[in-house]
């Protein structure tokens, strides 16, 4: 075997090897430095430490190096709406409502499950007790958030019902209200409950549909600076 046969199977070795490992930078290195020796090698391509690569595989290799990319800019106009279709889940392929569930878990709602569109809804319950998740929410939200109007409203309703029911001792030390008022208290806590998990689903359901729209996903094509293929493939 020449010292030219030789050279080709080692450079052979070599784009074989970085090719199935994605390493595209050095394949292209050396196809440039070696196509000529490789060529010798013949069609039907050659065997080198157990890997094989032939004519056809490498000028597949060569033809994905040395396709044309562009950026999100340079594609035309139906080809940009084209990738936007392709990549619509580009900013919801992961858990993208773990902040929510933090936001939650800050003012001691726990966040279980929740369905989006026509079956909206969330599912979970009070870590401690519903007036702890209230003062958290007063401290932790804006006056702006829904849930704050939400913690304000449930504070009225407690505060009222114990207008209406105050503890009231009787002779023998019981309080004459208080099972009617744990009553209606529970119940209130249910709907503060309900009316919270109401207001985490309308925040879900709005970070969902502007994750999903145009806009937010050309936003996350620009900032990662993603090349595209002419059909409109990240590259």
């Amino acid at each position: 075997m020449t010292t030219e046969n030789t050279t080709a199977q080692k450079a052979e070795a070599r784009i074989t090897a970085d090719y199935r490992q994605g390493q595209f930078d050095r394949v292209n290195k050396n196809i440039t430095e070696y196509r000529p020796k490789i060529k010798i090698c013949g069609a039907d391509g050659i065997s080198t430490n157990h890997m094989l690569i032939t004519a056809d595989e490498l000028t597949a290799i060569e033809k994905l190096l040395t396709k044309k990319i562009y950026t999100f800019d340079e594609l035309p106009e139906e080809i940009q709406q084209k990738a936007i279709e392709k990549h619509a889940d580009i900013n919801v392929d992961f858990d993208w409502w773990d902040h929510l569930y933090e936001d939650a878990k800050t003012v001691l709602l726990k966040i279980d499950g929740f369905d989006l569109d026509h079956n909206r809804h969330c599912t979970g319950n009070f870590i401690e007790s519903a007036n702890d998740t209230a003062i958290l929410i007063f401290n932790e939200h804006g006056k702006d958030c829904e849930t704050y109007k939400t913690a304000e409203n449930y504070q009225s309703e407690i505060s009222a019902l114990w207008a209406k029911l105050p503890e009231d001792p009787a002779d023998d030390g019981c309080d004459d209200n208080e099972y009617e008022r744990e009553k209606l208290e529970e119940e209130i806590d249910t709907e503060f409950l309900r009316s919270l998990l109401e207001d985490y689903s309308i925040m879900l359901q709005k970070d969902y549909e502007y994750m999903t729209s145009e806009k937010a996903i050309i936003e996350t094509i620009k900032a990662n600076d993603y090349d595209f293929t002419e059909d409109g493939e990240i590259d």
